[in-house]
């Protein structure tokens, strides 16, 4: 998803994911004083076993500082430790498993948490099922639609068009964050199997599954708005290139109704088990063949992943009733038809923030929370040395930079030259009852941490 500047603020689909040279984060190197990311991104060390919880604690930092701006509030940022990995509307829960490729995917969903807190009604989404008017209940019953169906549905096409709100004006008022947004829809928005099924002849059915799947991809440049009945409403209702006229949860949830509303006076007659029982579960036709969705939608006319691809390029897609463009679906593959389910399954899940997040375990939490208040940081230092007698660069060196060593900081054990076991037996003290924590002069370095990392116990 894309920021189209020349569409009254509407969004625009790319046609494939942004190729970069290096991580967004680098916009920011020098208005961040207290943590250059693309430090600690960037360089090739020797890493310890487990998690690096100074560089985790580095993430974290760097992450909070960006919702903060965003927000204009002061958002926590936490790692995952109870599986919940959504925001509650107080605070932006985020994975553990950080590192330099992802770091921009995981800024961008923050940001869209974050953004959550700052522009959506949470209190108001709370209570979803009291607001929905009864006669849309009435006419969902109508036409074989239960009440936690409607809720659900509601729910979702709400969390659409409530995105595409607070994306809006973060791309507005924040463009320099754009580029986390985008690789954040790439991974979990942006695929090709999602641009093969639009333009093909799956969800073409007048039921909630195809409104639903049609809607969440309107954005989509692909989108299609001729495949199914009302759709064509629908896009004009939610009106994405003024969407900047919703300004508050309540006008996004409007919104929402009069799409399902349209949806609802568009669907057949869903009907239950039991009539279909009565009826039959199969449908013959003249010769007495049973007839299927996918039979009446598969037919041998598949193409290979290559061949729709090149379609798609060049707009001639082959079979079935025409697209917007002139151009005719293709059927998909069995293959195809699981991938784009699959596909459609984790546009689902990104809508309804059932995004899975690494668990932080309790022992490295509190390693962090020790790592935070001491303020340790990673450094590069010696890059401006001078070659050696042969020429050879130093390039620097990766050292952990300790501003306040604490007991709580050597209690995590993290660092082998500052550990409880040293202080208690190089410095024959037991560095409970020890106010001054000396322990770097006097700890033996062993060798393999003689180069690279470092500790330098600053204001002490």
């Amino acid at each position: 998803m894309s920021f189209n500047r020349n569409n009254n603020g509407g969004f625009t689909f790319r046609s494939g994911p942004v190729k970069k040279a290096k991580t967004y984060s680098s916009f920011w190197d020098n208005q961040n004083n207290d943590i250059d990311v693309d430090e600690f991104l960037g360089n090739d060390v020797d890493k310890p076993k487990g998690k690096d919880v100074v560089a985790l604690a580095g993430y974290k930092r760097a992450i909070s500082n960006f919702v903060n701006i965003v927000t204009e509030q002061s958002v926590p940022v936490v790692f995952n430790s109870n599986d919940e990995s959504y925001t509650d509307g107080k605070k932006v829960v985020i994975g553990s498993n950080l590192n330099d490729k992802n770091f921009d995917v995981a800024v961008g969903l923050a940001l869209h948490e974050g953004s959550h807190i700052k522009l959506s009604d949470f209190d108001f989404l709370r209570n979803l099922e009291f607001e929905i008017p009864q006669e849309i209940y009435v006419l969902a019953e109508s036409v074989g639609v239960f009440r936690n169906e409607v809720i659900s549905n509601v729910k979702s096409i709400l969390n659409y068009v409530e995105d595409r709100r607070i994306d809006y004006y973060i791309f507005k008022t924040s463009p320099g964050y754009k580029g986390y947004y985008h690789s954040m829809y790439d991974k979990y928005f942006y695929s090709k199997q999602v641009d093969k099924g639009l333009l093909s002849s799956e969800f073409r059915i007048e039921n909630i599954e195809s409104y639903m799947f049609r809607i969440i991809n309107l954005h989509n440049k692909n989108r299609q708005l001729g495949a199914l009945k009302g759709l064509k409403e629908i896009y004009s209702i939610i009106g994405l290139g003024s969407i900047s006229r919703l300004e508050s949860s309540k006008d996004a949830f409007d919104v929402a109704v009069k799409v399902f509303n349209v949806i609802l006076n568009s669907i057949d007659k869903i009907e239950s088990e039991t009539e279909n029982e009565k009826e039959g579960n199969s449908v013959s036709d003249e010769n007495g063949s049973e007839s299927s969705e996918e039979n009446s939608q598969g037919g041998g006319n598949t193409i290979s992943d290559e061949k729709l691809e090149e379609a798609i390029e060049n707009n001639s897609i082959g079979n079935g009733s025409p697209n917007d463009d002139g151009s005719e679906p293709v059927e998909l593959s069995d293959r195809q038809k699981k991938m784009l389910e699959k596909a459609f399954e984790k546009q689902e899940k990104f809508l309804d923030g059932d995004i899975q997040k690494t668990k932080m375990s309790k022992k490295d939490n509190q390693s962090i929370k020790a790592i935070e208040e001491s303020g340790a940081t990673y450094e590069n230092v010696g890059k401006d040395v001078e070659p050696d007698y042969w020429g050879n660069k130093v390039g620097g060196t990766k050292c952990l930079v300790v501003k306040k060593l604490t007991k709580s900081l050597i209690d995590t054990e993290q660092f082998r030259v500052a550990t409880t076991w040293n202080g208690r037996y190089y410095d024959r003290t037991n560095y409970e009852g020890n106010k001054n924590f000396n322990y770097v002069r006097s700890t033996y370095i062993p060798r393999s941490q003689r180069y690279g990392t470092s500790v330098f116990p600053t204001g002490t």
